[in-house]
């Protein structure tokens, strides 16, 4: 599983390596078998609709040479989402943080890969994603930088 969140960084050279690993994790989706399939959720569709027309254009446009399959939003989402907030496993001003979370934790992802380190790919917030999917029927999910979901090395 993936989601769109580290598409954003193939259109920032400012960030090299940031840049080069996610060049490297949209060309070699599936190719060590950890995926199950590609998901891009609504929040993230209506993000990059936010972009430039230049950026949005050449991101949606990268979309297009991959397959993957679009989540709409649902009371299951939301349900999450909330509870993501009124836990205080993130803040509330992290609205957008925290759909990205329920999005993939409803589609049953095993990974949501993303650079926001300061809200998602952290500690705290992987300990307690994972308690709350163990105290709900909901399947564990790990946020992780995608680097980690490659298989080798920088080419």
């Amino acid at each position: 599983m993936t989601q769109a969140l580290v598409i954003s960084h193939l259109d920032q050279l400012g960030k090299p390596s940031e840049f080069e690993y996610t060049r490297l994790f949209w060309q070699d989706i599936g190719r060590y078998g950890v995926y199950i399939g590609v998901y891009i959720f609504e929040v993230v569709v209506k993000e990059l609709s936010d972009c430039s027309a230049s950026k949005a254009e050449k991101l949606f446009g990268f979309w297009s040479g991959n397959d993957y399959k679009e989540i709409p939003s649902n009371s299951e989402v939301d349900e999450l989402a909330k509870e993501i907030i009124k836990r205080g496993i993130l803040p509330a001003k992290s609205a957008a943080d925290s759909l990205h979370i329920a999005y993939a934790i409803a589609a049953e992802c095993d990974y949501l890969p993303t650079w926001n380190m300061k809200h998602l790919e952290n500690i705290y917030t992987n300990d307690n994603i994972r308690i709350l999917t163990t105290e709900t029927p909901c399947k564990p999910i790990f946020i992780v930088p995608p680097s980690m979901l490659l298989g080798g090395e920088l080419q």
